[in-house]
């Protein structure tokens, strides 16, 4: 998913990997022929139990998420923050719950709940707003039926659990920890966590990695080379990591200065963005139909949309039907070259038509859409 909140430059301790968007698709009517679904897996959480209803009197809650959606952290005028998710059917916004300092949204296969990077204390950074807590932060499980919040993670000053992504083929939840060592440098590790049970094990062969991809197989996740600010020997890179026997090899989409990288669920269509000259968003067909470019910056074969001067593209996804990207940028946080920074002015998700780049922007004036998951039904 895009991760806004881990754009920001710092060194990393042991192998330094960049940042890249968890897959947000769903199964659609269009020329996406989605592979055999893995059963969804039902999450079950155990929050303070509340008086049940007489048998008589009780009465089943809708669920709170019916059609494919995206499910986007929002702040309002007022400075309220709050969780929504945009109907692909009805086109039509739904509030779903209040938010603390959240970022960072993954929701659970079966629709019910939602994990959230929270912060641990109110701080925010100076020029994208992010909330990135000088304390750290923790991950937060949140019931969508009725708010009810169960902390994941502890809280350990300095320490963020970040980026969070559900794997629907096992049902885990993969986040990256990442924890301050001597001078400017920081200790990451890809981790699982086992929602039902609070286990948690460490992903092999994921040390130094800042941000990932799950694949849609949910066996593999790409993740990428991180560039050192400002300069670094190994720019770009891209690398394939088997999560249970932590096989690396080099990945196809092997780029220089992409952003987030996203694929339907069926595997078959791939987008990609980059950071440069106002941002590039390029989708292709996939693995049959992509060709990485010979300088790894830009696909103008592949190229469908580029932003506005002064943007930045975050999160990235599809829509379920795979003919619109769903992109979320900010605009005035860099320029081209990403050789100072600005101050951000606005944040928001659009949808981009696949077929002839056209943006359609979906937050409302005055909102601020700074990270988004998609959800979808299991067929």
């Amino acid at each position: 998913m895009m991760r806004p909140t881990a754009r920001q430059p710092f060194l990393v301790l042991g192998t330094a990997l960049a940042l890249s968007v968890a897959p947000l698709a769903g199964c659609g009517d269009s020329d996406e022929t989605a592979s055999s679904p893995t059963p969804t897996p039902t999450l079950t959480v155990s929050p303070t139990p509340s008086p049940s209803p007489s048998p008589s009197t009780a009465t089943k809650a809708p669920p709170p998420l019916d059609h494919a959606s995206i499910v986007i952290v929002r702040e309002l005028s007022d400075g309220q923050q709050r969780l929504v998710a945009y109907d692909f059917t009805t086109r039509q916004t739904q509030d779903l719950v209040a938010l603390s300092r959240d970022e960072n949204p993954a929701v659970s296969p079966d629709g019910t709940h939602v994990v959230v990077e929270r912060a641990n204390g109110p701080w925010r950074d100076p020029i994208t707003n992010h909330w990135l807590a000088k304390s750290g932060s923790r991950l937060v499980l949140i019931d969508l039926n009725n708010g009810d919040e169960t902390q994941l993670t502890p809280i350990v000053d300095g320490t963020r659990t970040q980026t969070p992504q559900w794997n629907r083929h096992d049902g885990w939840i993969y986040y990256i920890t990442s924890t301050p060592t001597t001078g400017n440098t920081r200790t990451t590790h890809l981790i699982r966590l086992q929602p039902d049970t609070g286990q948690t094990q460490l992903v092999p062969h994921g040390r130094g990695i800042i941000d990932f991809t799950i694949e849609p197989d949910g066996r593999h996740a790409r993740v990428s080379t991180f560039w050192r600010w400002p300069n670094s020997p190994t720019r770009g890179g891209a690398w394939r990591l088997n999560l249970e026997s932590g096989q690396t090899s080099l990945h196809a989409l092997h780029t220089y200065e992409s952003g987030d990288v996203a694929w339907t669920p069926s595997g078959k269509r791939v987008a990609i963005t980059a950071n440069v000259e106002g941002g590039w968003l390029s989708v292709a067909p996939w693995p049959d139909g992509w060709s990485p470019p010979p300088n790894h910056d830009r696909w103008p074969a592949h190229q469908i949309y580029q932003g506005p001067s002064l943007t930045t593209f975050g999160d990235l996804g599809w829509q379920p039907n795979a003919s619109h990207v769903v992109l979320q940028s900010e605009h005035g946080r860099m320029n081209s070259k990403l050789t100072h920074l600005l101050p951000v002015d606005r944040w928001y998700v659009s949808l981009i038509d696949r077929r002839t780049g056209d943006r359609t922007d979906i937050t409302p004036p005055g909102a601020a859409d700074t990270s988004f998951d998609i959800w979808w039904p299991t067929p």
